[in-house]
């Protein structure tokens, strides 16, 4: 049997993940500040329809995408403290203003 401690868990636990397009998931963690992105396609998102990861958009430092087919617009927008973003060769259109604003990004 395998025991872990809280801190453990919480490492390993998702702070935050649900849906965000056609079978397209999302997992936030809170532990290092990472989006991680798969599957499916991503919804376009606007003012009235934020991403569901607006809550944590002011700490994300690092997306993880994989298997997915597109980055919604405004999917990203102003999320000044992402320095990195890990795309796929899935990834074959980029929607407008996705990245707009993200002024941390380096790579």
């Amino acid at each position: 049997m395998n025991y872990y401690s809280t801190r453990d868990l919480e490492r390993k636990t998702p702070k935050t993940s649900g849906s965000c397009g056609n079978e397209c998931l999302y997992d936030y963690y809170h532990n290092n500040d990472n989006l991680n992105i798969h599957d499916g396609t991503m919804t376009d998102f606007t003012d009235s329809n934020k991403a569901p990861w607006v809550d944590q958009m002011s700490n994300i430092t690092k997306i993880t995408i994989e298997g997915t087919s597109n980055i919604g617009n405004n999917a990203f927008k102003g999320a000044t403290k992402i320095t990195t973003i890990s795309l796929p060769d899935s990834v074959t259109s980029i929607g407008s203003n996705a990245f707009n604003g993200c002024t941390g990004l380096q790579t």
